[in-house]
This record gives C-alpha cells, structure tokens and sequence, in this order.
C-alpha cells in the first residue's frame, strides 16, 4: 500500500475490514475499494492507456469472467481452451492429473453455456517495481 501511494488511513481500515474478517473467506470490501480508487485513476488518465478494446463475457450464475478480443463468446471459450494442458500424462504428479481433471469437468460445463453477455472494456496491464514494490499502469 505505502509504495503506491494508498496508505491513507482509510485505506487502511479498509484493509483491515477485509484481513482481519471474522468471515471466511472473507467479505472482498477491500478490494471493491481498490477498484473506486483505481476506476478513478483510469477516469482521470484515460488518454494514457490504450484504445483497444476488449470484451468481458460474465456468468453471475457460475462465477465466470472472460476478457477477450473476440466478439463472440463462442471464440473466447475457444482460445481460452486452446491455452489450457488437460491431457493427463503417466509423468504428471497427483496434484498435476488432479488439477487436469478439474479443467476437463470445467471446460465441460463451460461448453453448455450457450451465450454470455458482454461487456465492453479496457484490459489494463500493470507492471512491478521488484525493487520498491510500486505498480505502474502500462499505456499504449
């Protein structure tokens, strides 16, 4: 928080209501926080980052987001497949086979979702400082 500037002390407390919630897991307020302030950011460096836009397909009913620079959900699921090992092989370890087998059941019911809506948006991409910890939005 200090290395990017957000350790007010609100977003302190903010913190706090979510590391040290009596829920488990707990309740993600500090990240819908980090989000208004970083919502803020883009609204106010807009003309740094990129033009390209790229879509959100969502599920609220199965916990599902997808950014793609496909139109179609159909070619979303497609590429995000096409990235993903499942092919168990006799080397992998159990966690390996059994992370693989969860993928396959994953990809199977992904595969029965018809259509998604959509959302337009910007995919923002941060790079590290190792060093200081500080992030800085990548613009293009």
């Amino acid at each position: 928080l200090a290395s990017n500037r957000l350790d007010g002390d609100f977003m302190k407390q903010v913190a706090l209501c979510h590391y040290t919630s009596q829920y488990n897991p707990p309740r993600k307020a500090f990240d819908f926080y980090a989000a208004a302030v970083l919502t803020h950011f883009i609204q106010a460096e807009a003309s740094l980052l990129s033009k390209e836009i790229s879509r959100m397909f969502y599920s609220n009913e199965y916990g599902l987001t997808l950014v793609s620079k496909s139109e179609t959900w159909e070619a979303t699921l497609e590429s995000y497949v096409s990235r993903i090992d499942t092919k168990v092989d006799p080397g992998d370890s159990d966690f390996i086979k059994t992370k693989k087998e969860y993928f396959q059941r994953e990809i199977s019911v992904m595969r029965t979702i018809q259509d998604l809506p959509h959302l337009k948006v910007r995919d923002i991409a941060f790079k590290l400082q190792p060093e200081t910890k500080t992030l800085t939005v990548l613009t293009g």
